[in-house]
């Protein structure tokens, strides 16, 4: 698992680059970026709702700025979107 999808893609090029194949090394990212939906790359990864909660943000900020006193608390749960970097390893047991 790795802390933002660039990281992460570049562990999937590691693998190919040590001549292993995909499915040898699950790699998980974070941010569900552009990079992780390309199909070359299908790299699964965590999706935080980044436009949701600037959206959210920004409102709570104008509510902020016309008066509101009382705090807010909320949480946008992040979902997982898996992709080919995630499948199953293969069994190697004889």
């Amino acid at each position: 698992f790795a802390g933002d999808d660039g990281p992460a893609a570049g562990v999937r090029r590691g693998i190919a680059e040590a001549g292993l194949a995909a499915a040898d090394g699950c790699v998980v990212g974070y941010a569900d970026t552009n990079i992780a939906r390309h199909p070359r790359i299908s790299l699964t990864s965590v999706n935080q709702s980044g436009r949701r909660m600037g959206a959210r943000a920004v409102a709570l900020l104008l509510e902020r700025l016309a008066g509101r006193t009382a705090p807010v608390h909320e949480m946008v749960a992040p979902r997982l979107v898996p992709r080919a970097s995630s499948t199953a390893a293969p069994d190697h047991r004889d």
